[in-house]
């Protein structure tokens, strides 16, 4: 069977691009051309006036917002609401149309502007959910990420992509890696440490408010806390992925090698830390003398312990030394 030509490949995805436009509701012949035209101008024609009317209700609810203030709850509710208002007006507007077209004409009429308003609910739906998370870098990739799946299944694109994304792979004697694994595990393993880091903070937060536990007792099983709950969502996540543990086998000789040479300080201060929590040597509040550094200790790490000055300067001792 001989090779398809570049002609013939661009041929047929010109094919599959207009087979799939098609099945979105767009029409390039026929009657249902002017359909076509009029639904991508009233969506353009909505953006437009949601720009419009975007500054003049954002200054009006700000008025209102600063009467409101004695009302938390309320006060963050309406702020979000504020800053999403460009995004509400258009996909009111956009379902509004959807409504009124489906009453005075056929479903298949008004796809396109179904399709338009499903994708601007979603982002409305998905960035609102995103300002739970404090951390605005990670607010932006996780809802960038959820509006893209969203997005794929809406336009229904989402069953090819994963069956490109799956085809695209690698193959070492039972272990297969393609790229759909590797998406997925990032993923899987951002949400897991996210949620682990979290609930890390929030442990400490409670362990530090025992009082029958000395400090140094404090910061140990927080630590310990902290490593496990790493630990466990590192696992939790290979396991959801489908990789088994058995599969890092044959890179157990490079990492312990790895951990001999180059991560010999780390390991050794990490331990050391553990050491002196464990054995009550030190703890915060103390005043110790190391290398000519005297001062009080206000903080003990994984890998150092950091000393305050009688000057106010602040020094870094590892917890090998």
């Amino acid at each position: 069977m001989g090779t398809q030509s570049l002609s013939d490949r661009i041929s047929d995805l010109f094919g599959a691009v207009f087979l799939w436009l098609r099945e979105l509701g767009f029409a390039f012949s026929g009657p249902n051309v002017t359909w076509t035209i009029g639904q991508v101008g009233f969506i353009a024609l909505a953006f437009v006036i949601a720009l419009s009317l975007d500054k003049r209700i954002t200054a009006m609810c700000e008025r209102h917002l600063q009467v409101i203030a004695g009302s938390a709850a309320l006060s963050r509710l309406m702020n979000v609401v504020v800053h999403q208002m460009k995004i509400i007006l258009f996909a009111g507007l956009l379902w509004l149309a959807l409504v009124v077209m489906r009453e005075v004409t056929w479903p298949s009429r008004s796809q396109i502007i179904l399709s338009a308003a499903s994708l601007a609910t979603a982002w409305l739906v998905i960035s609102t959910a995103s300002r739970l998370i404090r951390n605005r870098t990670v607010a932006k990739l996780v809802s960038l990420v959820a509006w893209t799946v969203a997005a794929l299944n809406i336009v229904g694109l989402l069953p090819a992509t994963i069956a490109a994304l799956d085809a695209a792979a690698i193959q070492m004697d039972e272990f297969r890696l393609s790229l759909l694994v590797v998406l997925k595990g990032l993923l899987t393993l951002s949400v897991l440490l996210w949620l682990a880091v979290t609930l890390g903070q929030f442990a400490d937060s409670r362990i530090r408010a025992v009082e029958d536990l000395t400090p140094s007792l404090k910061v140990l099983v927080s630590k310990i806390a902290r490593v496990l709950l790493i630990v466990v969502a590192l696992l939790w996540g290979l396991n959801i992925i489908g990789i088994e543990l058995t599969a890092f086998a044959v890179f157990s000789g490079a990492i312990g090698l790895g951990i001999g040479f180059g991560l010999q300080k780390v390991v050794s201060n990490l331990i050391s830390g553990f050491i002196l929590l464990a054995d009550k040597s030190i703890k915060p509040g103390d005043v110790i003398s190391v290398d000519d550094t005297y001062g009080r200790i206000s903080q003990l790490a994984a890998r150092y312990v950091s000393v305050i000055s009688r000057d106010g300067r602040e020094f870094l001792i590892p917890n090998e030394d």
